[in-house]
């Protein structure tokens, strides 16, 4: 009897030190090895109980038998249910493994996503600044490509007879006689006046002026609109947005500046150019001392702030 109970006391220590080193990870082999010493203890224990102790009465063996498994039996439970927390405790422990792999895995996908938006935020950002600069390129060669040719006359007093030569402006000297002819015009007006009537006759002698010289700067300020347009819809941040649009502000000289101006005062219906020159601030460098009529910079002021 005292070896029978050496042997379960024994077979308790052994499923618990299996069942430690389990639950500590160390699976595998030492698991398998465990379970084969249980099952061929399990199956040599009658034969050691009948030839260990010498037992051949069939009577007592059966007696023998029902005490083993009402002693058994409970060990046994025992043993299935502290098996069914390991494995539970298993696939818990593989659950999570599973699920920090995914984890990982999502974030890897993140970090991939992330970099693939910078990277095509980036090649957004190389295309529209090349886009700028080419239309900065297309804005200058509208305006050195400009040509106007005027015939003058000069008057020989001792010959009493006229001169007829002609005179051709090109580039930027065409956007200047231009300025001059317009202010000109713009002139002749009392110095004094009400800003609403100022305004009017601003609108009326200008559209008269832009209507002869469309086919000079109606290219001129499409392109230009276009391209403070393409600054102001583009992906680029605020900052850069200034930036790129003062380096196109930058290209302009004052008699653009003016022309601009008064274009922006006398197209004020639907001119969708209006928000972009306060947004930008493009008439900041505007030659005041140059307008039409000194009286115009109160002008200036109320529409554009400067």
């Amino acid at each position: 009897m005292a070896l029978i109970l050496l042997i379960i006391v024994i077979s308790v220590l052994v499923s618990c030190y299996f069942l430690i080193y389990y639950q500590k990870g160390e699976r595998g082999e030492l698991l398998k090895i465990g379970v084969i010493l249980l099952a061929i203890f399990a199956l040599l224990n009658p034969f050691i109980i009948k030839f260990g102790y010498g037992i051949t009465n069939q009577e007592l063996l059966g007696q023998t038998g029902d005490w083993l498994g009402g002693s058994s039996v409970p060990l046994l439970t025992f043993a299935s249910f502290v098996l069914l927390i390991a494995t539970f405790t298993t696939q818990k422990k593989e659950l999570e493994q599973t699920n920090k792999a995914l984890l990982e895995q999502q974030e890897e996908l993140e970090l991939t996503r992330q970099a693939h938006l910078a990277q095509n935020l980036n090649l957004e950002k190389q295309r529209v600044e090349s886009a700028i600069f080419q239309g900065i390129s297309l804005h200058n060669e509208i305006v050195n490509s400009m040509e106007r040719v005027e015939e003058n006359q000069d008057y020989n007093y001792n010959t009493h007879s006229r001169t007829t030569y002609v005179v051709t402006h090109s580039g930027r000297n065409v956007i200047k006689e231009l300025y001059l002819e317009l202010s000109f015009k713009l002139s002749t007006d009392i110095e004094h006046m009400t800003i609403d009537k100022r305004l009017l006759i601003i609108q009326s002698k200008y559209k008269f002026w832009y209507e002869e010289n469309e086919h000079y700067i109606g290219h001129y300020y499409r392109n230009l609109y276009h391209l403070f347009k393409m600054i102001d819809t583009s992906i680029l941040d605020p900052k850069e947005k200034e930036k790129y649009a003062d380096i196109v502000r930058a290209q302009l000289s004052s008699s653009e500046l003016l022309l601009l101006f008064y274009n922006a005062v006398s197209f004020t219906e639907e001119n969708n150019f209006i928000p972009l020159i306060i947004r930008y601030n493009i008439l900041k460098h505007i030659n005041k001392s140059m307008l039409a009529l000194h009286n115009d910079h109160h002008i200036l002021a109320m529409r554009f702030n400067l």
